[in-house]
């Protein structure tokens, strides 16, 4: 597996210290699944019982303050007995609507652009056909960041 990038470190360090000043010390780690952000409770953290719990934000640098929100907020409602998956199935999504319960997280909405590139205003979220360079080294990036293919593999 690639090692983590800067931001992700940040995310993971960021979510740590506000788990921390609400009480909790460990057991509840964020990482990246498949470009979402995924909770996984353990089993100490989760009253006897180990939770994954996938949240509908991008696992993305711009997303650091939405993804610790989600995670605190899952937190804070879990000490009051409301399961997790309760909690993040009424969070909006990216793209503004509310998940069902069971429901994976939706992709990534269009007006998204590369992560931690910001798009200037006025351009359009297609990629023009000159830019497909760009295109697979954000693919690649993805591919071996998820973790669905092996270095040697690309």
């Amino acid at each position: 597996m690639p090692a983590a990038r800067d931001w992700e470190d940040t995310i993971r360090a960021v979510v740590s210290h506000a788990l921390s000043q609400k009480g909790c010390r460990r057991g509840w780690p964020v990482l990246n699944h498949r470009g979402h952000a995924r909770l996984n409770i353990a089993a100490g953290a989760g009253r006897g019982r180990r939770r994954q719990v996938l949240l509908p934000i991008p696992w993305e640098c711009d997303q650091i303050d939405q993804i610790r929100d989600a995670v605190v907020q899952v937190y804070e409602e879990f000490q009051q007995g409301i399961e997790p998956d309760a909690c993040v199935a009424r969070r909006p999504r990216a793209d503004g609507s509310r998940g069902a319960e069971g429901e994976t997280a939706a992709g990534r909405s269009p007006q998204a652009g590369h992560p931690c590139r910001p798009r200037p205003r006025g351009t359009a979220a297609v990629l023009a056909p000159g830019d497909w360079e760009e295109l697979i080294a954000a693919f690649r990036e993805h591919k071996l960041i998820s973790g669905e293919i092996k270095p040697s593999t690309w």
